[in-house]
Parts: structure tokens; sequence; C-alpha cells
């Protein structure tokens, strides 16, 4: 793509007027090259299932109340997990005992 820039730019300068002919004179230059201009979005379109999954999954458990479950040594997602915080109950407020 970046070696047939001045041929691009060349064609920009002598259809300076007309953006249909200039379309079609690069089309025409990328095609007799075998350059794709669609080709740099094919890795964002092939993601785009897996970020799809990714959501549903992430929505599915806030919807069904996994989060007041535990994971591993967690004891609940839903608040903090902290001794100091769960004895006092006021939340991270023990972290700024200055203030």
């Amino acid at each position: 793509m970046r070696s047939l820039q001045p041929q691009v730019k060349a064609i920009q300068e002598r259809h300076a007027g007309d953006q249909e002919r200039i379309q079609l004179e690069t089309a025409h230059i990328y095609k007799l090259s075998g350059v794709d201009p669609l080709a740099g979005c094919l890795p964002t379109l092939v993601t785009i299932p897996v970020w799809i999954g990714l959501y549903k999954a992430l929505s599915n458990v806030a919807n069904e109340g996994l989060l007041t479950e535990g994971f591993f040594w967690i004891p609940s997602l839903a608040g903090p997990t902290t001794i100091a915080a769960r004895e006092s109950g006021q939340g991270i407020s023990w972290l700024f005992p200055f203030t």
C-alpha cells in the first residue's frame, strides 16, 4: 500500500476535480498490484464474535445474581472482601484514618 502511494498521489494531481475518476484509477492500480484496501479490517471483524460472547457472558452473570456467590477464596463478589472492612462495617474508610 505504501509503495503505491506515489502513483495514487499522481492520479490525485492529474484528476484533481473528478473524484469518480480518481476512485476508478486508484481501484485499478490496487487491482493490478493485488492489494485489497479492506484487508486491514479483517482482524477487527474476526474479533467481533468474541466480544459479543464476552458481553453476553458478563451480562448473564449480572442478571442471574451470581455476583453474590463466592469465587475461589473471595467470599462474595458484591461487597468488600477484607477482614477489616467486614468487621468495622465502614467500607474503605478504615484506609483513611486521618481524614
